[in-house]
């Protein structure tokens, strides 16, 4: 079990492998590894008995990303325009690097606070909103009103849904009719396979008739 939850936890945040955590008596210091700027092994504290998905929300809550890597509520924020490194108040002291270059040396563009924050609030959006057994919306909900309601592009969410959460299902409905096109369709095949062997038996009778009174067919 503890195997298990380990790995599905890693696998929702973007990790993979297992996770690596201690058991506390408050609950369980996660041990995760940033893929921002900083590179360091940031600790997070949780409630026991936290499912993967509460993980998940739990990190979405304090400033994490997580997408394909994770990514600490430091790094995930706007960087400061300072030629002073700032101090990470976390378990570690580290030093921010500076902001990426593109090749050519100018300055890579950073997302916005207001886009972080709403790539933050459609993974929360999905966590709740979002079925993984059967690649579906809950009733009521798409990836056009999760946009809306998280304010972030359309794009943005079949992105991060498709990354992080899986693909879009077929609809229950679409499936229903499916089954249904396809129960009429063979029964149109076997009335048809009636219909042919009648016809068949018809002609053997007239030919017997004709030939019963010499009449040429």
């Amino acid at each position: 079990m503890r195997g298990t939850w380990a790995s599905d936890t890693a696998r929702r945040i973007g990790l993979g492998g297992a996770l690596d955590f201690t058991v506390t008596r408050v609950g369980q210091t996660l041990h995760i590894p940033c893929a921002g700027r900083c590179k360091s092994i940031v600790d997070l504290t949780i409630a026991p008995g936290l499912n993967p998905a509460g993980v998940a929300k739990n990190m979405l809550s304090k400033g994490w990303t997580i997408s394909r890597k994770p990514i600490c509520p430091e790094c995930s924020r706007k960087p400061r325009k300072t030629s002073t490194p700032a101090k990470v108040e976390r378990n570690d002291t580290v030093a921010t690097t500076p902001p990426a270059t593109s090749t050519a040396g100018a300055q890579v563009p950073q997302p916005s606070d207001a886009a972080r924050k709403a790539k933050r609030m459609v993974y929360l959006l999905l966590e709740e909103q979002y079925d993984e057994t059967t690649n579906r919306y809950r009733p009521g909900w798409d990836d056009k009103r999760l946009a809306q309601e998280s304010g972030a592009s359309v794009n943005i969410v079949v992105q991060v849904r498709e990354e992080s959460f899986g693909p879009l299902g077929e609809p229950a409905e679409i499936a229903d009719f499916k089954q249904d096109f396809a129960k009429v369709k063979a029964d149109l095949e076997a009335m048809k396979a009636t219909m042919e062997q009648t016809v068949e038996t018809i002609e053997q009778r007239f030919e017997r008739i004709c030939v019963k009174n010499g009449w040429v067919v």
